[in-house]
């Protein structure tokens, strides 16, 4: 029920839960503003950052329900739980905030090193604006090293001839022979691509890819009809003659082995050990097939999923993926049961859901004020299926 002193006639209009969160923000004093303590409340904001302190002793009060408004009553609507939340959201921060500043100060203890090289960075840039200060040593440097760069390259491609009369040096060329001694590349010699049989290539096998079998399949599990009426009614089969008609029972044993197929695809089904069409699901008009897998996973498969490229997904797939719409649909069940459904208070640590077989199971713990204003902690358990349809459920209240 409540924690601390006082009971529900001893609590005033002042929210328990709107006050701690503005006793949790760091502003100093809006808590008191709001509990009906404006001078408090004015004088902890003017003492800022000292304010935080006496800020810090209103939040613990709070959190163990001794803190009275400005009328000397609790305050309304205390909950235990909501109060380890918020307790828990403060230490974070605070935590959080104290790890930024330590990496601040380790930081700002790094700067001077890289002052040392920022200054030898300009050291070398002085030496550089140096060395430019004398363009004529500099002009003569970089021609020389010129010179000798395309002798050293001219020296790879050719002979090199010392000319007697002008003493310059002259570059025979070697690249003309090589040219003439190499053959002509005739254009009939080049092979031709034929573009259209690499595209079909290609297209072949992204089809292949498309139908790659990923399961073991087994053919004798496949279960097949007779495929007259003599023979259905002989063997057992007349509610499935008088459903289908001997046409439909022909359709269902033509596509039975493509339904084995399409289930084999998923990742999931590990050996294909049965296929058949679902009697449940199925009409004369609508087909629906299953495909049971040796590790239990089964999937229901329409006639457009069949026709179609869409992947077709497993029970338990689809489950897991409508796991956190049957949660909320759960909910809004139990606050049609409750009598003040604005009291619904969900316990998040002592609450889970689970995909099984064949239906979504969800646990949830709660508390709820009855008829008489009394907060009571419950227990509710549900049972959803693939179709999003209770199949079982039960709200008591927790021992």
């Amino acid at each position: 029920m409540m924690a601390g002193h006082g009971n529900a006639e001893d609590e005033g209009p002042i929210s328990f839960r709107v006050a701690l969160i503005l006793c949790a923000l760091p502003i100093p004093g809006l808590a008191r503003f709001y509990t009906g303590y404006p001078f408090i409340g004015l004088f902890q904001l003017i003492i800022y950052p000292i304010g935080f302190v006496w800020s810090f002793i209103d939040l613990l009060r709070m959190l163990t329900n001794h803190f009275r408004d400005g009328e000397g009553r609790l305050l309304r609507g205390y909950s235990g739980r909501f109060a380890c939340v918020v307790a828990l959201v403060v230490i974070l921060f605070t935590s959080v905030f104290v790890s930024q500043i330590i990496r601040d100060t380790s930081a700002g203890a790094k700067e001077p090193q890289t002052a040392v090289s920022d200054n030898s960075a300009d050291k070398s840039a002085q030496s550089e604006q140096a060395d430019l200060s004398n363009p004529e040593a500099a002009s003569t440097t970089d021609i020389d090293t010129v010179i000798s760069e395309e002798v050293d390259i001219s020296a790879e491609k050719g002979e090199i001839k010392q000319n007697g009369e002008t003493g310059n040096t002259v570059l025979i060329e070697k690249e003309e022979e090589n040219n003439k001694s190499e053959p002509a590349i005739q254009q009939d010699s080049v092979t031709k691509i034929d573009l259209t049989a690499e595209i079909d290539k290609a297209a072949k096998q992204e089809e292949e890819k498309k139908r790659a079998i990923h399961a073991k399949i087994e053919n004798l599990r496949i279960t097949t009809y007779p495929e007259t009426t003599k023979e259905l009614k002989k063997m057992g089969y007349s509610k499935t003659l008088a459903k289908y008609g001997l046409n439909g029972v022909k359709k269902i044993n033509k596509l039975l082995p493509k339904v084995a197929e399409k289930a084999a695809q998923n990742p999931t089904m590990d050996r294909i050990a049965w296929v058949d069409v679902s009697s449940e699901k199925s009409t004369k008009n609508k087909l629906v097939f299953y495909a049971q897998a040796a590790n239990s996973n089964r999937i229901y498969i329409t006639e457009e999923e069949l026709n179609s490229d869409a992947p077709v997904y497993s029970n338990h797939e689809k489950l897991k993926a409508l796991l956190p719409m049957h949660e909320e649909m759960c909910e809004k069940v139990i606050k049609s049961y409750l009598t003040h459904p604005s009291t619904y208070d969900k316990s998040l640590f002592d609450s889970a859901s689970e995909t099984q077989e064949y239906t979504n199971v969800i646990r949830i713990a709660f508390s709820a004020k009855n008829s008489y204003n009394l907060e009571i902690d419950y227990v509710a358990i549900f049972r959803v299926n693939a179709d999003s349809e209770i199949v079982y459920q039960t709200i008591e209240e927790k021992n």
